[in-house]
């Protein structure tokens, strides 16, 4: 059995559209994604189209980007496709202190902090608001 794929056309700022990529199950599109997504497409009125093919689990990310590109008519090359992930992780503070310093052969600066915080910090993507690497510091700080 396939999984349900919803790929989200995001342009940095907002959603643009999403793909549902649904296989051969045929339930109303409510009960294929979740509350959360549902409520924002409805909210936002934001474009989706239910995609009746199956992405599987061991694709590989060129053959997912393939299947982007073939079945919803999107106008851009396989490269220009930029694809993540969102997923809930602890982090060990420690091991990720040593792996931006690379165990001290980088200095920390505020650049490559910034990156690394941008890319743990995408809860927000979904209500649209902006990151905001200093108020995610005070966050921690506070702690």
């Amino acid at each position: 059995m396939s999984e349900i794929f919803n790929l989200i056309l995001w342009n940095g700022s907002k959603i643009n559209h999403t793909y549902i990529f649904v296989g051969n199950l045929s339930e109303n599109i409510e009960q294929l994604i979740s509350k959360e997504l549902w409520n924002i497409i409805n909210l936002q009125n934001i474009d989706y189209t239910v995609v009746k093919k199956t992405i599987y689990k061991d694709d590989s990310i060129l053959r997912i980007k393939e299947k982007l590109v073939q079945y919803c008519n999107l106008e851009v090359t396989i490269p220009e496709i930029y694809l993540f992930s969102l997923f809930e992780e602890n982090i060990n503070p420690k091991l990720s202190f040593n792996q931006l310093i690379q165990d001290n052969f980088l200095e920390l600066n505020n650049d490559r902090l910034d990156i690394f915080l941008k890319n743990i910090y995408f809860s927000d993507i979904l209500q649209d608001n902006e990151f905001d690497s200093n108020h995610f510091i005070s966050k921690i700080k506070s702690l």
